[in-house]
């Protein structure tokens, strides 16, 4: 397997950035939930919980949004596999759509967040590496019009993860065509 995508295999490149970016949005996923699903009987520590779980999301986000920005000229800059010769003219369709969706989706929702953060005038430490500087200025009502946003897009984006998923599944045990072994790590069409 090479680095780079060719007409019939994805590179080892994408299918690093593809499941690199699953993990990072799984785990951006789990510190939002975890927020929001605190007890609210230990009100005292809830604030300081969700203020610390926050600090690691945020990160978690902009690694996202780096990585979905690689992804996306990666994307761009060579060859993508064909899609399988028995897909029709309204799966292939249907396939293209879900995928452009799902690469707007993901860099619309780390985008909304990194927004809210910079409204919310919170630079977001990195990781302790280095802080993300504030480029706005810092704006409440903003916050409060982008935090739905950020949900909503989290949701349609979830929605649209799920279609792929079971798409990559009805590939792999009901087409049996490769689809899904094409993008494993190790592993070829």
């Amino acid at each position: 397997m090479g680095i780079r995508n060719t007409e019939r295999n994805w590179g080892s490149v994408a299918k690093w950035l593809h499941w690199s970016i699953a993990v990072v949005m799984i785990a951006a996923i789990v510190c939002s939930v975890w927020a929001d699903q605190l007890n609210p009987d230990i009100a005292s520590h809830r604030a300081l919980w969700q203020i610390l779980i926050m600090k690691l999301h945020k990160p978690i986000g902009f690694t996202a949004l780096l990585l979905i920005l690689a992804r996306c000229a990666w994307a761009v800059s060579g060859t993508r596999p064909r899609l399988p010769d028995n897909m029709s003219s309204r799966e292939v369709l249907l396939s293209k759509s879900v995928h452009f969706g799902l690469y707007a989706l993901m860099l619309l929702v780390p985008l909304s967040g990194w927004f809210m953060s910079q409204y919310s005038d919170s630079t977001i430490n990195y990781f302790g590496l280095f802080e993300v500087q504030n480029i706005v200025q810092p704006d409440k009502a903003r916050v409060g019009q982008l935090h739905p946003v950020h949900v909503y897009l989290g949701l349609f984006t979830l929605g649209a993860v799920i279609v792929h998923t079971l798409a990559a599944l009805f590939h792999h045990y009901v087409r049996k065509d490769g689809v899904l072994s094409g993008m494993l790590p190790g592993a070829e069409r």
